[in-house]
């Protein structure tokens, strides 16, 4: 039973936190909307500039927003970040609850 109250809030924390990382310390930026022929006589490095130029850092809310999107289109690394908060914050439960109080 103290196996399943340590994994409870790991398991539910490890879903969270992650999705939490990413919104407060992430940054999305946003660049005009313009018809592909924009580019069709612009070389590579050339988009590259006019996307650095015109590119400006996105809202707050709009970043929120696209989080959710970015964490959907990298589902194997989110997981993989998710495991390893998982094995963290269940390792801390599990010796909280079956060391604590032990002579």
């Amino acid at each position: 039973m103290k196996t399943v109250k340590a994994g409870i809030p790991a398991f539910i924390i490890a879903l969270l936190l992650p999705f939490a990382w990413m919104v407060l310390l992430g940054e999305t930026n946003a660049t005009p909307i313009v018809e592909k022929s924009h580019f069709e006589n612009m070389s590579q490095e050339q988009i590259s500039s006019w996307i650095k130029q015109n590119s400006t850092k996105a809202p707050f809310w709009e970043h929120t927003k696209s989080v959710g999107n970015a964490v959907i289109s990298d589902i194997p690394s989110y997981l993989k970040s998710s495991f390893l908060v998982f094995v963290v914050v269940f390792s801390i439960n599990w010796v909280l609850f079956n060391v604590r109080g032990k002579p």
